[in-house]
């Protein structure tokens, strides 16, 4: 038991350090170059001042997100990383489905908690924080839908910053996010928790109404759990 604990907190400390080099590496990154196609198809919803950006942060720590109505009867808490490759699996191809059928209709709802597998993660988790609430899960939305991209590219960080832009994050956000202590811990404070009170161990895990469900779940196994709680 306290090897086991050693090592978690090792994990922990070593994520720590390994996003003092990443910020290190993003805050010498020039500004990112025009904005992509997609841009122009969401800047309506998407325009904001990084000032107001940067004011909204502060409402991201200690609390949880919630997509869907806060009174559905089904709670899914997933715990997730945004470097996951099962986790982008789910978040492409099953959640929209389970958002359909039940986050849309009110019978259930969402809430994302972050478990950081590794520095760039941990950033990109911090980034996602750093913009407004609504714009919160269609931000994690773009780094699942792009994570081949942004995670296999020459400079990560600098791919990270042009999703960050679509959801309003400028510049300067953007390394006053990296450089968030208390974000940082706080993220981290929930990976914790994650593993003590539902022995999250790997990602994705879903907890349904305190139930925990381990892996990346078809639409179909998810479709039998849930219909059986409404």
């Amino acid at each position: 038991m306290i090897e086991q604990l050693y090592k978690k907190k090792t994990h922990l400390a070593r994520l720590t350090t390994a996003l003092i080099i990443f910020v290190g590496v993003a805050t010498t990154t020039h500004a990112a170059a025009d904005k992509p196609d997609v841009v122009k198809q969401s800047t309506q919803t998407t325009t904001t001042t990084d000032a107001k950006s940067s004011a909204a942060t502060q409402t991201f720590l200690g609390k949880d997100v919630i997509l869907g109505q806060e009174d559905a009867p089904i709670t899914l808490i997933e715990y997730a990383s945004t470097t996951c490759g099962h986790c982008a699996d789910f978040h492409n191809d099953t959640l929209p489905k389970i958002k359909e059928k039940y986050i849309d209709s009110g019978k259930a709802k969402l809430i994302f908690r972050h478990f950081p597998l590794n520095s760039l993660d941990l950033a990109a988790s911090m980034i996602s924080r750093c913009t407004t609430e609504e714009r919160y899960y269609p931000l994690l939305g773009l780094y699942f839908k792009r994570q081949s991209t942004w995670m296999n590219a020459t400079d990560p960080s600098a791919e990270v910053m042009k999703l960050a832009r679509l959801a309003g994050i400028g510049k300067d956000t953007f390394d006053q996010c990296l450089a968030n202590k208390d974000l940082q811990t706080y993220l981290l404070q929930v990976r914790q928790d994650g593993q003590k009170k539902y022995n999250v161990e790997a990602t994705p895990t879903l907890i349904i109404n305190g139930e925990t469900h381990k892996g990346n779940m078809s639409f179909e196994a998810l479709d039998e759990i849930l219909s059986k709680l409404e």
